[in-house]
């Protein structure tokens, strides 16, 4: 399994297949054979993640068919009995891996800047301070012959105060006392709220934020996401760990290919399933994701830690020196490199940008949508009020029985 196990083939002059191994163990070992003079000769990899299939390659090497094994072998009481392990070269967590939080819409993140409590207030303010302002400028006779037209027209009322509260210019400035103090008053709350909006839009707008992390299994198996269950590492956690945290899913899939079902976990977040930690990370590599942490999640709970080693036949008169060997590579911090190489090469040779950086979005029409909403709901309104300003004035042109002629 990769990435302790990236094989590459080729085809010798004989027509026959040579088969090559780049993963972590393999690269620990080539420099061992380099060292002391080995050749190394690749034999056709196991390709499937089954146990009846690892016990056959370790009962290879009790047969002398292979005098050493890497890849995902983990060492236990079971696979110790038969071959011999050297020091373990790394640890793979097994773990669930989940859904991420999907990133939130930012027309819905926007909109929520305020409560629903407070977009409602925020209306009722702008109807009540409209009416105010038309009833200060008509409710003193005085104030009424001194005011502007602008304020005592009830609908340039309604425009003025929400010019204001978009930041605009009014048509006309008021000239009382009483009107232009309830004015400075309304232009100072309309600032406050703007400054704040515009504060928190262009926050959401670059970065909209995640949604909520799953802390349970409840949480999960509410989401109506599907179980991914892998025949082998189901009977070894119900079996040997008693390990049932996880039932209770609704749906569930085979997952015989596992890379299928991870890069599915990935991208289309409707499925969990157990996997090692470092097997998701590798695709999202090869796959050129730029933020790879917001495409793999894993629950919290560590249900094993499995340690990789090289296998060889019991009784091996090298195995003291490749002990000491791996030693020093670990030392040395050859997985470091390891990854570090891995990470440098498949960012280069990725086969696609999966998903763009978050460092510069497209502003699209979509973004205005709310905008254009708005403006159609205000010329349709408009549009009703001039029929029925039309027809009452039709009406109060013919009098009473002007309807009947």
């Amino acid at each position: 399994m990769d990435p302790y196990i990236i094989v590459t083939n080729s085809t010798d002059e004989n027509g026959a297949t040579v088969y090559d191994d780049n993963g972590l163990g393999s690269k620990i070992f080539k420099l061992f054979a380099e060292k002391y003079n080995i050749t190394i000769v690749f034999l056709e990899p196991i390709k499937t993640f089954d146990f009846i299939a690892t016990f056959g390659g370790l009962q290879r090497a009790v047969a002398n068919e292979v005098d050493f094994g890497v890849g995902v072998a983990p060492v236990t009481l079971l696979t110790s009995s038969i071959v011999d392990f050297t020091v373990s070269y790394t640890f793979e967590h097994l773990r669930m891996q989940i859904p991420c939080p999907k990133q939130i819409p930012r027309i819905q993140r926007i909109v929520s800047i305020f409560s629903v409590v407070t977009w409602i207030m925020l209306m009722v303010i702008f109807f009540l301070g409209s009416l105010t302002l038309w009833f200060i400028s008509n409710v003193d006779i005085n104030n009424r012959r001194m005011e502007s037209i602008s304020s005592r027209n009830i609908m340039q009322c309604f425009y003025n105060a929400w010019a204001i509260f978009l930041g605009v210019s009014v048509t006309e400035m008021p000239r009382t006392c009483y009107v232009r103090l309830f004015f400075i008053f309304y232009v100072c709350y309309c600032y406050a709220v703007s400054m704040v909006f515009q504060a928190f839009f262009t926050t959401f707008l670059v970065e909209p934020g995640y949604g909520r992390e799953f802390t349970s299994y409840e949480e999960i198996i509410a989401t109506n996401v599907t179980y991914g269950a892998i025949d082998t590492l189901d009977n070894f956690l119900f079996v040997k760990l008693g390990y049932e945290e996880h039932n209770g899913a609704k749906f569930v899939v085979n997952c015989a290919d596992i890379t299928h079902c991870v890069l599915r976990a990935m991208f289309k977040g409707d499925i969990m399933l157990f996997t090692g930690t470092n097997f998701p990370y590798y695709l999202a590599l090869k796959k050129g994701v730029h933020d790879v942490n917001k495409r793999v999640c894993f629950y919290h709970d560590i249900v094993t830690v499995a340690k990789l080693s090289i296998a060889t036949q019991k009784g091996n008169p090298l195995m003291s020196k490749l002990n000491d060997h791996v030693q020093k590579c670990l030392e040395g911090g050859i997985h470091e490199m390891f990854w570090s190489h891995l990470k440098h090469t498949y960012r280069l040779q990725a086969e696609k940008k999966s998903d763009q950086s978050d460092l510069y979005f497209v502003f699209t029409v979509r973004l205005l949508a709310p905008a254009f909403i708005l403006l159609f709901c205000g010329y349709a309104i408009s549009f009703i009020v001039l029929i029925f300003e039309i027809s009452i004035f039709v009406i109060h042109k013919r009098g009473p029985l002007g309807l009947f002629l």
